[in-house]
């Protein structure tokens, strides 16, 4: 899995596709998939679904 960037919350990363980041009550999800214009995928969808749950 790749790192994600830290400020001063928590990073997680649901997977290589789907980066976050918590900062008390904001959480910050970045999709990285630049090779594919970040077009969601099943798997996506999935990862998505995984980064609501964290908290």
């Amino acid at each position: 899995m790749a790192p994600t960037q830290q400020t001063t919350g928590r990073s997680h990363t649901a997977s290589a596709k789907v980066l976050v980041e918590q900062d008390g009550p904001v959480l910050r999800i970045a999709l990285n998939r630049p090779e594919k214009a970040n077009a969601v995928d099943a798997d996506m969808i999935t990862d998505l679904s995984h980064a609501r749950a964290i908290r």
